[in-house]
């Protein structure tokens, strides 16, 4: 009953063992990938990232719905002011949950296909679920910021799933909603929707990271996205690859990072537990991988 309930299974068909299963799925969903990729691959994390939402929503009911504003700009400018020295993945996750959105780190375990992130609206309640599983905070810190954008774009509206199989600050994207979700991203993240950073040399790891979080405790950016701005920007040059380079100057700007451990903290910190039953509250903790940490830290 407690499968039937969660997946919405009926049960009848559980307990017949002739009767094919299948994950159904209630909300009408868009699915951005790339070429090749098979939007089936997606189904199943997708049924479950639907379902992880709706708990969330139903034990917000209390509080209310929020959704950011187009400018950008403006967000940038009220996280600084609460007295954040950049939009880091921490600031932006304790915006979201100021305005009533919640944010969790999906990490569906026996899925070979996740995508990066997803959108979703549960009855007019915003909801963005991060499934990447990253160690440095600034590869999902765009990744948010571009699911928020989709949401403050309207992208999705009343009950509808966005689902990016992967997310890029790649502006040659022919997707409309992808590109303008992009740009809102890097205008929240550092101010210009074209900002771009180029090198015609290869610095070392060390003296990158130097010289990106120098730059940005100047400007209020995070010094890990500045890094990735510039692998992503150089690495549309033909025969170049900066990613291994910037991965290795985001092991010094955050030497003991764990990004997804943050998403759980503060899911662990906003999310009204006393809404959720127990039962629902064991499967979002399992399809969050909390459950996993916690028995870890025992």
């Amino acid at each position: 009953m407690l499968i039937a309930r969660h997946l919405g299974i009926p049960l009848a068909t559980l307990i017949d063992p002739h009767i094919k299963l299948f994950l159904p799925a209630a909300t009408a969903c868009k699915f951005k990938t790339r070429s090749g990729v098979q939007i089936e691959e997606l189904f199943e994390v997708r049924t479950f990232a639907e379902i992880v939402a709706r708990i969330a929503v139903k034990s917000m009911k209390e509080r209310p719905a929020g959704v950011p504003g187009t400018d950008a700009v403006g967000i940038r400018r009220h996280i600084l002011e609460q007295g954040a020295r950049c939009v880091s993945l921490a600031a932006l996750l304790d915006y979201c949950w100021s305005i009533g959105i919640p944010v969790l780190h999906v990490d569906v375990a026996f899925q070979p296909k996740k995508p990066d992130g997803v959108a979703v609206m549960v009855d007019g309640r915003p909801v963005i679920l991060l499934c990447k599983k990253a160690s440095y905070s600034a590869w999902l810190l765009f990744i948010l910021a571009h699911e928020l954008g989709h949401i403050a774009l309207h992208h999705i509206d009343g009950n509808c799933m966005l689902v990016d199989e992967k997310v890029s600050e790649e502006m040659l994207s022919t997707d409309a909603d992808e590109k303008t979700a992009s740009n809102y991203a890097i205008k929240l993240l550092t101010g210009n929707s074209a900002y771009r950073i180029t090198s015609e040399r290869w610095p070392r790891a060390d003296k990158l990271a130097e010289a990106a979080i120098s730059y940005g405790e100047q400007h209020h950016i995070d010094p890990g996205h500045i890094a990735l701005n510039l692998a992503n920007t150089t690495s549309q040059m033909p025969g170049k690859n900066f990613y291994p380079l910037a991965n290795a100057a985001l092991c010094h700007i955050e030497p003991h990072a764990d990004a997804t451990a943050l998403v759980r903290a503060k899911m662990e910190e906003n999310l009204p537990w006393d809404n959720i039953p127990e039962e629902s509250g064991e499967f979002i903790r399992r399809m969050t991988g909390a459950d996993r940490c916690l028995v870890a830290a025992v």
